[in-house]
C-alpha cells in the first residue's frame, strides 16, 4: 500500500470531483475534506485486504474500485446534503466532454507477431525465411493480422493505443524488429488512420537508469509521431519509485497500474490520477481489463465478473481501459471474450479515446479553475478561467429540494428534480463570468 499524506488525499478528491462552492463556504468545506480523510484510509486497508486475498488466492477474480467508492459515498451522503441543508448549490466539473458519462478506451500492447516456428515456416513456406529471420514474422502468419484490426476500427470509426515493443531481443527471447520494412509501414499505417503508438517498454528496462528513455528515443526514430504514453511489459514495475523514471523520461501518461492475473483496479480507482507532485504533469490511467485474466477467470456468455466490473465504471463515470493483445483476436478460443467487448463500443453514453485523448482531456479538465461567488440570497456569480482552450465541458450543479436554476441563455439538462447538467460554449484563455440565479419552483 503506497502512503499518502493528508494534503496528497485532499488533492485527490477535490481534483477528482472538480467542485466548487460559494467563497463564504470555503471553511465547511475544507472541514468535509477533512473528514473524507479516514474514509479514504479505510478504504485503502480494504483495498490491501482485497489484494492479500488475492495473492493467496489466485482465483480472486475481481478487485473493485474501492477509493472511488468511498469518494461517492461522500459526496453524495455528507457533502451535499450539508451544502443543501444550508440552501447552497454545488457545482462540479464533469468527468468527460459533452454528454458522455464515461470513457473507453481499447488498447493493444504488440508482444507476438508470429504463431509459426522456425521449422514450421522451414518447411511449409521456405520463401518466407529470410523475412521471419529478418523481422520476427511474415505476412501469411496468422498473428500478423492487422490488416484485419485496423479495418474493424475503420468501420466503427474508433481509435485505438497500440504499445509496441522497442527492444527486439528480451533476454533469450527474439520479439520482433521495429526497424524492419513490415513495421515501418504498419506504424505509417497506424498514425495514418489516427491511432495512437506508445512504447511498451521492456521487462528489464528499469533495472538500469536512461534505458527508459533510450527506448522511447529508439521508438520515436522509427515513428511519425512523439510518443507520449508506456505500458511496462508485463506490468512488472514497482510504485511509486517507477513514477519517477517514467517521468524523467518525458512521458505525459503510464498505463501500467493493473493486473496481469485479476480484473479490477490495483490502486482502487478507475479514474485517471496525477501519482507524483500536483504539479507535474505526468498522468496515471489505471488498467482494468487484460485478455489472459479475463479468459482464465470468466466465463462466457454472461461473464459476471467483467460485466460487474464494466457495471462499476458506468455507474462511477469512470474509465475503461481494455488491453487485448492482437494475437488473441485470430485464436477461436477468445471469439466469445472478443465479441463481448467489442460490443462495448457501440456504447453510445461512452467517449471513445485513446489515453493519450484522455490524458489531455484530464490536464486540461484540471486546469479549469472554478469560483464561485454569492451575489446575493438566491444570486451568483460563477467564474471559469482557463489558460489553454477547452471545449465541450459541462458543468454538474446539485440544487436544493424545491428549487431550479437559471443560467441566461446557456443550455441547462435536467438529470433529476436536484441534479443538472450546464452546456458551456468553448472556452478561450482567461476568465467567463456566467451569473446563475436560483429561483423557487
Amino acid at each position: 500500500m503506497i502512503e499518502v499524506t493528508e494534503q496528497q488525499i485532499a488533492h485527490w478528491l477535490l481534483e477528482n470531483t472538480g467542485m466548487v462552492v460559494s467563497e463564504e463556504n470555503q471553511a465547511i468545506l475544507q472541514q468535509l475534506v477533512t473528514q473524507f480523510t479516514p474514509l479514504f484510509i479505510a478504504a485503502q486497508h480494504r483495498l490491501q485486504e482485497r489484494m492479500d486475498l488475492q495473492k493467496a488466492n489466485p482465483r480472486t477474480a475481481y478487485i473493485p474500485p474501492l477509493l472511488d467508492e468511498a469518494r461517492q459515498k461522500w459526496l453524495v451522503e455528507s457533502l451535499i446534503p450539508a451544502f443543501h441543508a444550508r440552501g447552497e448549490i454545488v457545482i462540479r466539473k464533469a468527468y468527460w466532454p459533452g454528454a458522455k458519462q464515461w470513457a473507453l478506451a481499447l488498447t493493444h500492447d504488440v508482444d507476438m507477431v508470429r504463431a509459426y516456428s522456425f521449422a514450421h515456416v522451414a518447411r511449409h513456406t521456405p520463401s518466407r525465411l529470410f523475412s521471419y529471420l529478418r523481422t520476427g514474422t511474415h505476412p501469411q502468419d496468422p498473428y500478423w493480422n492487422f490488416d484485419e484490426v485496423l479495418e474493424w476500427y475503420e468501420q466503427q470509426s474508433v481509435q485505438a493505443s497500440f504499445y509496441f515493443l522497442a527492444r527486439a531481443k528480451e533476454k533469450w527471447h527474439f520479439r520482433y524488429r521495429l526497424a524492419s520494412r513490415p513495421f515501418k509501414t504498419l506504424l505509417q499505417r497506424i498514425h495514418a488512420a489516427g491511432h495512437e503508438i506508445g512504447l511498451h517498454s521492456s521487462l528489464t528496462v528499469f533495472r538500469h537508469p536512461r534505458h527508459l528513455v533510450k527506448e522511447k528515443k529508439r521508438l520515436e526514430t522509427l515513428c511519425p509521431n512523439p510518443i507520449y504514453g508506456m505500458r511496462q511489459h508485463y506490468l512488472k514495475l514497482t510504485f511509486p519509485e517507477a513514477w519517477q523514471e517514467i517521468a524523467r523520461s518525458q512521458f505525459e501518461y503510464d498505463s501500467s497500474v493493473g493486473f496481469n492475473n485479476a480484473l479490477g483496479f490495483a490502486m482502487g480507482t478507475c479514474f485517471p490520477f496525477r501519482p507524483l507532485a500536483p504539479d507535474t504533469p505526468l498522468v496515471e490511467i489505471p488498467l482494468a481489463i487484460m485478455d489472459y485474466p479475463m479468459m482464465a477467470l470468466d466465463t462466457p456468455p454472461h461473464f459476471p465478473h467483467t460485466s460487474r466490473l464494466i457495471g462499476d465504471v458506468q455507474r462511477l463515470q469512470g474509465a475503461l481501459t481494455i488491453l487485448i493483445h492482437p494475437h488473441h483476436l485470430t485464436e477461436t478460443h477468445f471469439f466469445p471474450y472478443k465479441e463481448f467487448l467489442f460490443m462495448l463500443v457501440k456504447e453510445s453514453a461512452a467517449w471513445q479515446a485513446t489515453l493519450h485523448q484522455i490524458t489531455i482531456w484530464w490536464q486540461l479538465r484540471a486546469q479549469l479553475h472554478l469560483r464561485l461567488i454569492r451575489k446575493g440570497l438566491h444570486r451568483y456569480l460563477l467564474q471559469l478561467t482557463t489558460k489553454q482552450p477547452i471545449t465541450n465541458v459541462e458543468l454538474e450543479i446539485y440544487l436544493p429540494t424545491g428549487f431550479r436554476l437559471e443560467a441566461g441563455n446557456f443550455k441547462m439538462v435536467p438529470l433529476d428534480p436536484q441534479h443538472w447538467r450546464l452546456q458551456l460554449p468553448p472556452l478561450a484563455p482567461g476568465t467567463l463570468q456566467l451569473p446563475l440565479e436560483v429561483v423557487k419552483r
